[in-house]
C-alpha cells in the first residue's frame, strides 16, 4: 500500500550541494525513523541499523587510511559486499575525482560510482554517475554569496530532469525542475540564523495544477548541555488514483553529546492527517554513538 510521502520523497533536494546543504541540514537530517548503534575508534567504525519503514536490518564495518594525495576508505556490509573508495583531497581550484568500487556475492564492480569536480574562482563543474543514482551533471557560477546554476539528471529508470536555479549563500534558494514528463516543479527555500544557537527555515514545492507541499522547521542548540533540539511540520497532498489526498506530519528530533564520547539521539514522527490508505501511528528512531579513546 502507498503511504504518505515523507520529506525526502516529496520534496527532492537539489543535487547541487551549494543549493541544498542548508535546507537539508535543517529539514531533513536527523528525522529518519532509523534505530542505530554506532561505535567509533579513530578511523574505524562499526554500525548496526534497523529501518522502521521497511524493517530491514543492516550492519557495516568501515575504516579509512590517509594517502599522500587523499584517503582510501573501505566498508564491509552485512550483505557480503565490500566497498572501497579512493577520495582525494579536494583542492580549492582544479580537478578532483572520487572513485567507488564494490565486490562480493552480488558481483564485482571496479567502478561502482564516480564523482568529479573542476573548480575555478568563477565557476564549478561537477558530475557523478552510479547504477543506484544515475547520472548528474551540474555547473554553478557567480560571486559568493550570489550563485546561479543548472543541472541535468538521468535517473536509473531513464527519466530525465533539468534544473535551473539561484541562491544567496545557500540560505535563500529558488529552483525550477523540468522533468521529461509532467509539469515544471518550482522549489523555494530559506534558512535563517537569528542567533548563533537557533535556526529557522521553510521550503515550498509546487507546480501548476497540483497541491503545494510546504515544510517549516526550527533548531535550537543548548551548548551548555550539549543538546540540539529540532522540530518541523510538513503539509501537502499524496497522489492517489482517485485524486490527491491531504496529509500533514509533525517531526521532532533531539541529539545529546557528552565530552566522554557518548552521543544519544531520538526522533519521533507524529501523523496529524494522513490519506485514508496510509497506516496510522507514530514512527520513531533512535541512535547511540560511542566514541572509544
Amino acid at each position: 500500500r502507498e503511504t504518505a510521502r515523507p520529506l525526502p520523497a516529496t520534496m527532492a533536494l537539489p543535487p547541487v550541494p551549494q543549493f541544498s546543504a542548508a535546507v537539508q541540514g535543517l529539514l531533513s537530517d536527523g528525522f529518519e525513523p532509523i534505530r542505530a548503534l554506532v561505535i567509533t575508534k579513530g578511523p574505524h567504525q562499526a554500525k548496526v541499523m534497523h529501518n522502521a519503514e521497511d524493517g530491514a536490518v543492516a550492519a557495516m564495518l568501515s575504516s579509512s587510511r590517509p594517502l599522500g594525495s587523499g584517503t582510501v576508505e573501505g566498508a564491509l556490509a552485512s550483505d557480503g559486499m565490500l566497498y572501497v573508495t579512493l577520495a582525494p583531497h579536494v583542492p580549492v581550484e582544479g580537478l578532483s575525482v572520487r572513485i567507488d568500487s564494490a565486490g562480493g556475492r552480488q558481483g564485482v564492480l571496479p567502478v561502482a560510482g564516480v564523482e568529479a569536480s573542476f573548480a575555478r574562482p568563477s565557476y564549478t563543474l561537477a558530475a557523478s554517475a552510479s547504477p543506484a543514482a544515475g547520472i548528474v551533471a551540474s555547473v554553478t557560477t557567480g560571486a559568493d554569496p550570489f550563485l546561479v546554476g543548472a543541472a541535468a539528471m538521468v535517473q536509473p529508470d531513464g527519466r530525465r530532469n533539468t534544473l535551473v536555479g539561484a541562491t544567496i549563500g545557500g540560505a535563500i534558494t529558488a529552483l525550477a525542475t523540468v522533468p521529461s514528463e509532467g509539469p515544471v516543479i518550482f522549489h523555494q527555500s530559506a534558512v535563517l540564523q537569528p542567533t548563533p544557537q537557533t535556526m529557522v527555515g521553510a521550503m515550498v514545492e509546487w507546480s501548476l495544477g497540483r497541491e503545494p507541499t510546504v515544510a517549516a522547521g526550527a533548531a535550537v542548540s543548548l551548548e551548555g548541555l550539549g543538546l540540539t533540539l529540532k522540530s518541523m511540520v510538513i503539509k501537502g497532498a499524496a497522489e492517489r488514483p482517485e485524486g490527491p489526498e491531504a496529509f500533514a506530519v509533525s517531526k521532532l528530533a533531539a541529539v545529546a553529546a557528552s565530552e566522554r564520547g557518548l552521543t544519544v539521539g531520538a526522533s519521533l514522527e507524529l501523523p496529524l492527517r494522513l490519506p485514508s490508505d496510509a497506516p496510522a501511528g507514530p514512527k520513531w528512531g533512535c541512535m547511540l554513538g560511542i566514541s572509544l579513546p
